[in-house]
């Protein structure tokens, strides 16, 4: 009441009556009313009240402890459990278990720092599926805007999924509209029998696991529909012309004229035939995007410098490394007879790969539109574009997305510092397996400094999965201590295990040189190494996870599609 009437009088609310509300709205309301509702219907008596209450309290508990079990231990559910989000225990979460530096300076080693983001904390949202991509795009995008999740103003997967839907169905008509200008026929009548034909194997083009159609299938079931169903006309026309005997040029420019998807691609595949090139080459029916699980699998950065500005002219990130690739070539690639590039002309239209592209995309549609939406269809592409579908529905927001770190890459380092620092962009940060521990602290010096940028908020693809950066620390201990904060949490010490070492004197240790009462005392030295982790989250996107540096670090180089996403807010 006191909230309601300053509110009222003054126009706003005063900080600590808003944290007060906050906490009653996302903590106390979602287990008190049903209480009372429950109470209402019940009505136990004056002596049987409190013990009432504290059989409701201990199911709740009990409730809760079963559903985070079964979302931690499932590979099946991709999905935060009902919990609040709101974050009871601050200091446990930040803090590692094993000591407490805050509390007492009688801790190994000697030094330590945490940094955490009120912004990612109060912002991101959970994801009822799949859909990490949109789920954690939200988040970031209420954490640059400086936005609660609770704000009417705020982004969620139920907002975020729509502009990652409009992203896909632009690449797939893109691709539709070449093709059939190119085939001259649509495509629909050749889609309609391909998804009837898996739907009675129980398969579909968006399906997960054993559910899914791979590329090579789906292939082979365009050239058995088409080879059938021109076989079949093939033979109503023999029949019809020896009962008519009417065959004639007239008719013969008619039927090409009349003639749709089936036709033409059973005209391709004849010319395939006859050239004894019956089979597809490996290259052209790679697998990918097998199963919901695979978040962003085969995608990968793209962008100018390290920001993409045209999504919708893109197929896939692929595509762009295809042509960074090819940008690599010497002079003398470039300065290619005339005859050559005419016949490479000739033969560009990739009539194969294509076709696969399209029904790849209309699966990826399926996924994205689907119940429990899957944004497995995406890369770091997606997450960039929808912000900026975002963006132009919004007037008075301007939130970019951008490659921070990552493997490194030309494609993600054209720009230069001063012109990505004019337009507030971070710089991008490469990496690879010959750096040193210089690099290695530089690299972790420039994420911190990005991580503390105003208006802005860290986004990471780590392993088939996207989630905030909401959390830093590191401090230093020997590296023969193995913490138990890092046996807790998975942390993999092996890689980079010498990180940052260094030597120096242990007080009370000596070494004998031989023994006998002449003794000469050596000061044993002692190796130490830091200790680097991001709170981040490996399932939904509740903060749960401290990913140790060296771990994100190995993440990120064995593929040049896992990154951490910078999430700005300009101006």
């Amino acid at each position: 009441t006191v909230s309601t009437t300053m509110a009222v009088q003054t126009g706003k609310k005063h900080p600590k009556r808003e944290t007060d509300e906050r906490y009653f709205r996302e903590i106390v309301d979602p287990v008190m009313r049903p209480l009372m509702c429950l109470l209402q219907k019940e009505k136990p008596s004056k002596t049987n009240l409190a013990l009432f209450i504290i059989d409701y309290m201990k199911d709740i508990e009990i409730n809760n402890q079963i559903e985070e079990t079964k979302i931690a231990n499932s590979s099946e559910i991709e999905m935060d459990s009902k919990s609040s989000e709101a974050i009871v225990d601050l200091k446990s979460l930040l803090l590692p278990p094993s000591f407490q530096p805050l509390s007492s300076l009688e801790f190994v080693g000697d030094h330590f720092s945490v940094s955490y983001s009120r912004r990612a904390l109060e912002g991101w949202v959970k994801q009822p599926s799949p859909c990490c991509a949109a789920a954690s795009a939200g988040g970031a995008w209420n954490a640059a805007m400086g936005f609660s999740r609770t704000d009417s103003r705020a982004q969620s997967h139920l907002t975020m999924i729509p502009l990652f839907s409009q992203l896909l169905q632009s690449q797939a008509d893109t691709i539709k509209n070449r093709y059939e200008r190119l085939l001259g026929a649509p495509l629909e009548p050749l889609l309609m029998l391909v998804m009837e034909r898996l739907a009675e194997e129980n398969r579909s083009l968006g399906g997960k696991n054993e559910a899914a159609a791979s590329r090579k299938h789906v292939f082979k079931l365009v050239r058995l529909i088409v080879l059938e169903v021109v076989e079949a006309r093939n033979k109503e026309k023999d029949a019809n012309q020896s009962a008519n005997a009417l065959s004639s040029e007239d008719d013969d420019l008619k039927s090409f004229m009349n003639g749709d998807v089936f036709d033409r691609l059973g005209e391709l595949f004849e010319q395939e035939r006859a050239k004894s090139d019956a089979q597809l080459s490996s290259d052209e029916i790679e697998e990918e995007g097998e199963g919901d699980e695979e978040e962003g699998e085969g995608e990968e950065g793209e962008g100018e410098g390290n920001r993409i500005d045209s999504v919708d002219s893109v197929g896939s990130e692929d595509e762009v490394l295809d042509k960074a690739k090819t940008s690599k070539k010497s002079v003398k690639a470039k300065t290619v007879k005339k005859k050559k590039k005419k016949k490479s002309s000739k033969s560009s239209w990739q009539w194969k790969k294509e076709l696969l592209d399209w029904f790849h995309k209309v699966g990826g549609l399926e996924k994205i539109n689907a119940a429990k939406a899957s944004t497995a269809p995406f890369g770091n592409w997606g997450v960039i574009g929808a912000l900026r579908n975002l963006n132009d529905a919004q007037s008075d927001a301007d939130v970019i997305g951008s490659l921070l770190m990552g493997k490194k890459s030309k494609i993600a380092t054209t720009s230069s510092p001063s012109a990505l620092a004019a337009k507030g962009i971070p710089c991008y940060i490469g990496l690879s397996r010959d750096d040193d521990e210089r690099t290695v602290t530089a690299q972790w010096n420039s994420l911190r400094a990005a991580f503390h940028a105003p208006d802005s908020c860290l986004l990471f693809h780590l392993k088939n999965h996207y989630a905030l950066i909401f959390a830093m620390r590191e401090w230093e201990e020997p590296d023969d201590y193995t913490s138990e904060s890092s046996q807790e949490m998975g942390v993999n010490k092996s890689i980079e295990e010498n990180e940052a070492a260094e030597e120096e004197e242990v007080s009370g240790c000596v070494k004998e040189d031989g023994g006998g009462s002449g003794q000469r005392r050596v000061p044993v030295k002692r190796r130490h190494r830091m200790v680097r982790q991001v709170l981040t989250s490996r399932r939904g996107q509740r903060p749960s996870a401290w990913v140790d540096f060296s771990e994100a670090r190995q993440t990120m180089l064995n593929w040049e599609g896992y990154k951490i996403l910078a999430i700005t807010r300009l101006n």
